[in-house]
């Protein structure tokens, strides 16, 4: 080997392979929160099924809409981007549906 070239080891990490460990010390604390709280009986929490439910639709809805976007940018097909925004209307419909549904429970 070379001394010109740098070993690979001595390369840095890309950021993915760096946080790749990060769920683990997250769920590890939530699990020890959970636990010293205490909570008896399993119950759904209604304020975290919406937040999670639109977050998730959210992040489908832009990553989907953003692969479409750029497939039109790249053939020019009208219809690529009439499918981007149904998308982005059916997403938005389903995030709607969703809160209303959950707030009658009130």
């Amino acid at each position: 080997m070379r001394q010109s070239e740098p070993d690979r080891d001595s390369r840095p990490k890309p950021v993915r392979q760096r946080l790749a460990w990060l769920p683990i010390p997250v769920f590890l604390v939530a699990i020890v929160v959970l636990w010293a709280v205490g909570t008896e009986a399993p119950r759904e929490s209604v304020e975290l099924g919406i937040a999670l439910n639109v977050v998730f639709s959210v992040m489908v809805s832009l990553v989907v809409a953003f692969l479409i976007g750029r497939t039109f940018l790249v053939r020019g097909q009208p219809g690529m981007l009439l499918l981007g925004c149904g998308i982005v209307i059916f997403y938005s419909s389903v995030n709607h549906t969703c809160i209303l549904r959950n707030e009658s429970r009130y």
